[in-house]
């Protein structure tokens, strides 16, 4: 039997296409041997039910979200899971799922620690996705409750578009690991991309239509911005190379000569860096960031970009990294930590740490150099400290993001 369809006013006004794809979605599942639920709407919900909700929350729903549950539908629901023994072209999707609901909404902003993100959709290892609010647009993000590479991901750059989207890819279930493959890069967001290649070799196993001759434009048009992106940026790491210390030597000669710290506050200014960055106006917001969790994972997952390509390309070598460490403390952090302390009572608590973790880090690329590794994080920093300025934080989770100047 067909999965049904509750019919109501909310039929007539909610988006046909919509309809069609979450029903498309469906009936692939079914044709394939899978368990799915009938596609459920409910009539849209009175302006005093709205009311009541969000005078349980605490605040307004969001604009476009409010006029969902008022104008079209008080919830959604649809359902579907793949026969167990199901070989899709990507191992971790299994299924499908839709949970929009306006009664559900107190519920999860309970479990909704992010300000600013007002949580639509609870998935079942506790992440979260939400609206977010601190922008304009309203974009559709997923939110990891434990800061994985999937947080921040924009989902739909406001409801409707989150809707097409998701609905486009078969409705995929909101586990990470079942969208992840159809997520790209576009004009400098990390955005689930229905019209990516990944997504139409999914709907063509899956039995969805292709993607149309647009979509396969757009996406070759993408793939050859990241190519050109990549050449870019390997252009301006050769360019930065050949003006960087060349062994941890020189490194230190160079260190000698940097005015620590006396250009804060006198930005901002032109780097070339690789980089998105914001300037910092204000001291006191500069020890607020020195001392976050953001900028402290930042430093220890570029630093771990170099100990990770040494775990796997120079095992033996990488072995000696306690002992590198050690000796790079004494030769190089020793001459210079003894300036920073000063600095350090007008900057915030942190700013001896983040000088520490910079320059170790950019001694140990320079220790590890012959091996070819990539890694050049620290590196890249020099130029900013010998200008008299301060890295001082990130935005976001590293390598994507901005890096915070002071």
């Amino acid at each position: 039997m067909a999965p049904l369809l509750w019919l109501s006013r909310s039929h007539r006004l909610m988006n046909d296409a919509l309809l069609k794809s979450w029903h498309a979605a469906i009936d692939a599942c079914a044709a394939r041997g899978g368990e799915t639920l009938p596609l459920v709407i409910e009539p849209p919900a009175s302006e005093g039910r709205v009311a009541e909700v969000e005078r349980a929350l605490g605040h307004a729903l969001p604009s476009r979200l409010r006029r969902f549950f008022l104008d079209e539908a008080a919830s959604v629901q649809f359902q579907w899971s793949l026969p167990a023994d199901s070989r899709p072209p990507f191992v971790d999707i299994f299924g499908g799922e839709l949970a929009l609901s306006l009664e559900r909404m107190p519920e999860l902003a309970a479990q909704n620690g992010r300000r600013g993100r007002v949580a639509i959709q609870l998935v079942a290892n506790g992440d979260l996705v939400a609206v977010d609010v601190r922008k304009d647009r309203e974009a559709v993000v997923y939110l990891s409750h434990d800061g994985e590479d999937s947080d921040g991901v924009i989902l739909g750059r406001d409801l409707d578009d989150y809707l097409a989207r998701h609905a486009a890819v078969g409705g995929v279930g909101l586990e990470e690991a079942q969208w992840l493959p159809f997520v790209a890069e576009i004009d400098g967001e990390r955005i689930l991309d229905p019209d990516g290649d990944a997504a139409d070799r999914w709907r063509r196993w899956f039995g969805l239509p292709p993607r149309t001759e647009a979509g396969a434009t757009a996406a070759a048009r993408q793939t050859a911005t990241a190519a050109e992106r990549a050449h870019e940026r390997a252009a301006w790491q050769q360019r930065a190379d050949e003006g960087a210390p060349k062994t941890v030597d020189e490194l230190r000669a160079r260190l000698a000569g940097i005015p620590w710290c006396a250009q804060c506050g006198q930005g901002p200014r032109p780097f070339d860096l690789p980089l998105r960055v914001t300037w910092l106006k204000k001291g006191t917001e500069v020890a607020v960031r020195l001392a976050s969790t953001s900028w402290a994972n930042a430093l220890l997952e570029a630093r771990n970009e170099l100990s990770s390509w040494l775990h796997h390309n120079a095992h033996d070598d990488y072995r000696s990294w306690n002992e590198r460490v050690k000796r790079l403390k004494a030769g190089v952090l020793a001459e210079v930590e003894p300036a920073w302390h000063d600095k350090q009572k007008e900057l915030g608590h942190g700013l001896v740490s983040t000088l520490q973790w910079i320059i170790l880090g950019a001694a140990l690329e320079l220790d590890y150099l012959a091996f070819g590794h990539p890694a050049r994080f620290f590196l890249n920093l020099l130029p900013v400290l010998e200008a008299g300025h301060l890295p001082c934080g990130w935005e976001g989770r590293w390598p994507r993001g901005e890096l915070l100047l002071f």
